[in-house]
């Protein structure tokens, strides 16, 4: 994965987004999945050093919050400055995605159409 982007999985309920996500994040070493973007959430799991971040139960709206922590390569846990190292994955269903803009750069899209089978 290449720092300032992340990878958007999108597809519907009991697709396997899941599964797919932490089986790449796995590939990076340490990871951590939290769930909805939420206060603090992504500061602390960015600050613990986790390799890969994996985020789901996102709406389209949270894609906005997430693409400043992609960008970012710095973030302010109390008062301290922190290096974001971190890889991020992120899992939409496939109802609350509207898209990205024609020019949005910081995301690469995984579409999954069909219920996970496993």
């Amino acid at each position: 994965m290449k720092t300032g982007k992340a990878l958007l999985i999108v597809g519907p309920q009991g697709s396997g987004k899941g599964i797919v996500a932490r089986k790449i994040a796995e590939v990076f070493g340490a990871y951590v999945q939290v769930s909805g973007v939420g206060f603090g959430k992504l500061n602390d799991a960015v600050s613990d050093g986790y390799a890969t971040i994996i985020i789901d139960s996102v709406t389209a709206e949270d894609l906005t919050e997430i693409k400043g922590y992609i960008a970012s390569t710095e973030i302010m846990r109390a008062g301290v400055l922190i290096k974001n190292k971190s890889n991020f994955i992120v899992c939409v269903d496939d109802r609350n995605f509207t898209g990205l803009g024609e020019h949005d750069r910081r995301f690469n899209v995984i579409k999954l159409n069909e219920l996970y089978q496993g």
